[in-house]
């Protein structure tokens, strides 16, 4: 291996995995860090570190590669893996850029260009509309010539940053300026395009891995059709959706594009497929890593981070062993001559654990202090890829993603089961996190279950999704509670609506009982810190959080209720039943102020001192996690006609907490 030592320019999980296949390969790492990641796990575990102002600096992140003597650059994903210029920059410093070329970059990242040369090669694309857009009146002209609902979406980049699914006019010009400045920020380019919105469709993508002597290997695809903000959250390969015939549509077309660009690394085609019809559309190639690649090392046993190495070091990629490679052949159709298939191995899927939670249906950015955060770091066929540690902060400053967790078996119901027991095993306290959604969706939900679903399925999966299982916890609670004096094992689980519990301080002990029983007994605090793991079989953990202190319960991942009694020692449990989520009810007062609805930092204030709004008019922008929010002003008093902006209580840059004022409202005054 030519390469010495190399500078990884990213941050929190993408770096200790790279860091892990240099060292595989006798390389040494060098790891970046901003003030804000100072005490982050990446950089406490590195023996060679560079202090820079940020992530997304080229000439930053260049000098510190000089200062550490590093031969190449790797990338990851986000911040600077797909700028042309930083490839170049990097290749003009004297060192070698891990990844495409600039020129497959520079072409690919533009997604009005990749487009058009796609197009150009009789490949079917997204309807819309193939240049930038001058306005926003030219978007509206655009957007009806279309036909509503359209996506609004940045030219450059991806990883659903600048991407907006657009229902009517009003919202296009609300939202214009928003992404556009949202790309700016991420990508460094504000040009923004139209796409017609398509549905029902599922997202389907083909990876694929070349090198510099001409040499193609397509991976089976992955399904990323769960999504949430346009940003996937649950990935599978292979797919349950695709069949011999539309797997040969899709590899056929994908190895077409990497073939037509010369691409030499490790890259996906992204495509959007038809739920019933099965017509495909290409909608972008990603020149990078994608956060979902262990999906694919999983079915695979190819190491993508290493060959991306071996590629931009100018080896051949070599995967030709008989019981890797395979060809697609079919009657009637063109001879499968354009590039090799990986043979799939069983079955993934991969659950992003981001720290985010439920509010009014759907997943908003939380931050915080992770008090516990203990991984399933030992099961069978179960990979953790984390960029956070047991103690570590989590910011508004980056995006959400705490763990991967990707799970592998021979068959799809073999991995599920194993996805589902790992986070079932996961225990995170100290923000919102989305561990007991993922859980509810692969263990409990028939359509996924089936391989059933659309980019749809969160937003419909939102409506019945509740966050507790407390009737399960408390199941598990009684088997420890009610047992055989002789021999001091739990007996069969209780059916129970709710169960009470008490604490012994004196002696260290909680007893408990349940409603059909009343039967209690002695449960001994096994952790000195207060951490107490229940279970019937080790594969279900009811997690009991610091009893002596604030009794709280986890389970799968989520809270439980509990409330305490008029026994200061004696809590009440109960099951939240799953129902449809409905609007909480407004408080009588609650047009009166605006509170930010989630950790970020204010990025704009629309409006002044004295200004008439009408509700849900934009009247402040608030980035969380890479993402910018826009708040409306909120519904009228009865009676009232408009509000009046009486004060602005947050500065333009302030980092916001969750429930911190940002604007005052007055109803207008009237003078004869």
């Amino acid at each position: 291996m030519p390469f010495r030592r190399v500078l990884i320019a990213n941050r929190g999980e993408i770096v200790r995995r790279a860091a892990k296949t240099l060292r595989k390969l006798n390389i040494e790492p060098v790891v970046v860090y901003t003030k804000a990641d100072e005490t982050g796990t990446h950089v406490r575990e590195a023996v060679r570190k560079q202090r820079i102002e940020s992530y997304v600096s080229i000439s930053e992140v260049v000098a510190a590669a000089r200062r550490a003597r590093a031969d190449a650059v790797f990338p990851g994903y986000g911040f600077l893996a797909e700028r042309a210029d930083c490839a170049d920059a990097v290749q003009q410093a004297g060192m070698t850029f891990i990844g495409p070329s600039a020129r497959a970059i520079a072409r690919l990242s533009d997604k009005i260009e990749a487009k058009k040369f796609v197009k150009a090669l009789g490949i079917p694309v997204v309807p819309g509309y193939v240049d930038p857009l001058e306005h926003v009146d030219h978007a509206g002209y655009i957007a009806r010539e279309l036909g509503f609902p359209v996506v609004l979406k940045a030219a450059s980049g991806g990883g659903g940053r600048g991407l907006r699914v657009i229902h009517h006019e009003q919202e296009l010009r609300t939202q214009f300026e928003v992404c556009a400045a949202e790309a700016k920020q991420a990508f460094g380019d504000s040009r923004l395009l139209l796409e017609k919105y398509l549905e029902p469709v599922r997202h389907i993508e083909v990876q694929i891995l070349g090198d510099r002597h001409g040499n193609l290997v397509v991976f089976p695809e992955r399904e990323c059709s769960i999504q949430r903000h346009n940003q996937k959250l649950l990935e599978e390969s292979p797919s349950p959706l695709v069949d011999k015939r539309l797997r040969w549509r899709l590899f056929h077309d994908a190895s077409r594009i990497a073939r037509a660009i010369e691409y030499d690394s490790v890259g996906t085609v992204e495509f959007l497929v038809h739920a019933h019809t099965k017509e495909h559309f290409f909608l972008e190639m990603n020149a990078r890593l994608q956060v979902e690649h262990a999906v694919s090392e999983a079915v695979t046993g190819v190491d993508l981070i290493e060959h991306m190495i071996r590629a931009a070091s100018n080896q051949v990629v070599d995967l030709d062993e008989p019981e890797n490679i395979t060809r697609l052949e079919l009657d009637h159709d063109p001879p499968f001559e354009t590039c090799r298939m990986l043979r799939s191995r069983g079955w993934a899927l991969e659950a992003r654990i981001c720290a985010e939670g439920w509010s009014a249906g759907s997943l908003v950015p939380s931050t915080g202090r992770l008090h516990k955060f203990r991984l399933p770091v030992s099961q069978p066929g179960v990979r953790v890829d984390s960029g956070y540690d047991e103690g570590d902060s989590v910011s508004p400053l980056f995006d959400s993603l705490l763990t991967k967790v990707i799970a592998h078996g021979e068959t799809r119901t073999a991995a599920r089961r194993r996805l589902a027991l790992a986070l079932d095993a996961l225990l995170i306290d100290g923000v919102e996190h989305t561990t007991g959604l993922l859980r509810d969706i692969v263990a409990k939900d028939a359509d996924f279950a089936n391989g059933i679903y659309t980019t749809r399925f969160l937003k419909d999966y939102a409506l019945h999704f509740n966050e507790s299982d407390a009737r399960r916890a408390l199941q598990l609670m009684a088997n420890r509670m009610k047992v055989d004096p002789g021999t001091k094992k739990p007996i069969a689980a209780l059916t129970v609506e709710y169960g009470l519990v008490r604490f012994d301080r004196e002696h260290d002990t909680v007893a408990g009982s349940v409603a059909s029983s009343g039967a209690t007994a002695p449960l001994p605090l096994q952790d000195s810190d207060g951490l107490d793991a229940l279970s019937d079989t080790p594969e279900s953990p009811l997690f009991v959080m610091a009893p002596r202190r604030a009794p709280r319960l986890l389970f799968r991942g989520m809270p439980i209720t509990v409330q305490r009694l008029f026994d200061e020692d004696e809590l009440m449990l109960w099951e939240r039943i799953r129902k449809p989520v409905s609007a909480a009810p407004v408080e009588a007062n609650a047009w009166r102020a605006l509170h930010a609805p989630m950790p970020g930092i204010l990025v704009a204030v629309l409006v002044s001192v004295g200004d008439e709004v009408q509700p849900k008019q934009p009247v402040a922008i608030l980035e969380s996690m890479k993402m910018r929010n826009m708040l409306h002003a909120p519904s009228l008093p009865p009676g009232a006609q408009t509000l009046v902006v009486g004060s602005i209580r947050a500065a333009v840059g302030t980092v916001l907490r969750k429930g911190d004022l940002i604007l005052e409202f007055s109803l207008p005054t009237f003078t004869t």
